[in-house]
């Protein structure tokens, strides 16, 4: 490791803590980015609909896919009180308290949404 012409580092230098780095140290941060695909027909409507007030993206992480049925509703009830039209990755049962700006997603297709152009 100690021989190597250069060091690739998977990050952008301006997310890092500053500390001095070698010459051979070459930051190539985006290399596994993909060009964003189409997002589904009922999702892609739903997000054009928001207008000036945009969009929220509400995930726990893929490790918290269910809840508590009261701990679901009362993060569905402040969700509904947003004006922002919001898309919740969730794999549990519907709320009660479900607004109509939030919809429910098994998955969140996030590359290819950062990469919506909007139309608003």
């Amino acid at each position: 490791m100690g021989k190597a012409d250069i060091w690739l580092i998977r990050t952008y230098w301006d997310f890092e803590f500053p500390r001095p780095f070698l010459p051979n140290f070459k930051y190539i941060g985006g290399l596994h980015c993909t060009p964003a695909k189409p997002l589904p027909k009922d999702m892609e409507e739903f997000v054009q609909s928001s207008g000036d007030d945009g969009i929220v993206v509400f995930t726990l992480g893929s490790l918290i896919d269910k809840m508590p049925e009261e701990i679901s509703n009362r993060i569905a009830s402040a969700l509904a009180q947003i004006p922002q039209k919001v898309l919740w990755r969730y794999g549990g049962e519907k709320p009660d308290t479900l607004g109509e700006n939030t919809r429910i997603y098994k998955w969140i297709p996030q590359n290819d949404l950062l990469g919506l152009n909007y139309n608003l």
